[in-house]
């Protein structure tokens, strides 16, 4: 194995080890064509190894982590040009296995189980809300529990910023199922919900109302809704 120099007619370039005429061992790439440039290890000419891709002249977008024959494959850790920052694993070039997303522009945040690119399986997903004034610290509304396709789908748990807690069965993001709803009051309603709403009032949707207000609602009295906000 030898190291060296190279240049392509196109401008392309490398530097680093070489073996019977292919990139092998540790080496720098930049191509000629496209903004993009390599440095880490390589095996009979493919990215294998350990290694960071820069997607970009400005270096905002690029993967760094585990390589198999040029795919990403292992643990590694991927800055899109939005912000948006994955850290986990990998499998033939998507998000698979472990790990955590943050949505800078959406101010969200997933850490748990992947599926071919999609949230599936066990995890936590919070929705950053903005920063009051007093106290001083960010509300957020926070998710545990079951996903199916990126939603909210079989056991979990939904903590509302303002306190509320719902904890039982999801179906497509929706309450639906048993369940406890622990309003930010302290009382409790435990039963059966349909469609985000509960079983014995189906004209109210429970993240609308607060405890005194179904209670109103049981006894006919006119009540106004108090927003807990749900971000989706």
């Amino acid at each position: 194995m030898i190291s060296g120099c190279y240049t392509w007619n196109d401008g392309s370039s490398y530097e680093g080890s070489i073996n019977n005429g292919l990139r092998h061992g540790f080496g720098f790439f930049r191509s000629g064509t496209h903004p993009v440039s390599y440095i880490g290890y390589w095996c009979k000419g493919k990215r294998h190894g350990k290694g960071t891709v820069y997607y970009d002249q400005e270096r905002t977008s690029w993967y760094s982590g585990d390589w198999v024959n040029n795919i990403r494959e292992g643990w590694g850790t991927r800055c899109y040009k939005s912000g948006n920052i994955y850290e986990g694993q990998w499998e033939k070039n998507v998000r698979h296995g472990k790990g955590r997303m943050r949505w800078l522009t959406a101010n969200q945040e997933y850490m748990g189980q992947w599926v071919h690119g999609i949230q599936q399986g066990y995890g936590t997903h919070i929705w950053y809300l903005k920063r009051m004034p007093a106290p001083q610290f960010c509300l957020r509304n926070e998710y545990i529990g079951d996903l199916v396709n990126g939603e909210r789908h079989g056991r979990g748990k939904f903590m509302y910023a303002r306190g509320a807690v719902y904890d039982g069965e999801w179906v497509c993001n929706k309450k639906h199922g048993k369940g406890k709803f622990v309003f930010n009051n302290g009382h409790v309603y435990e039963g059966e919900f349909i469609d985000d709403r509960i079983v014995e009032y189906p004209a109210v949707q429970v993240d609308a109302v607060s405890a005194e207000e179904l209670n109103a609602i049981c006894s006919g009295s006119h009540f106004d809704t108090e927003n807990i906000t749900v971000i989706n």
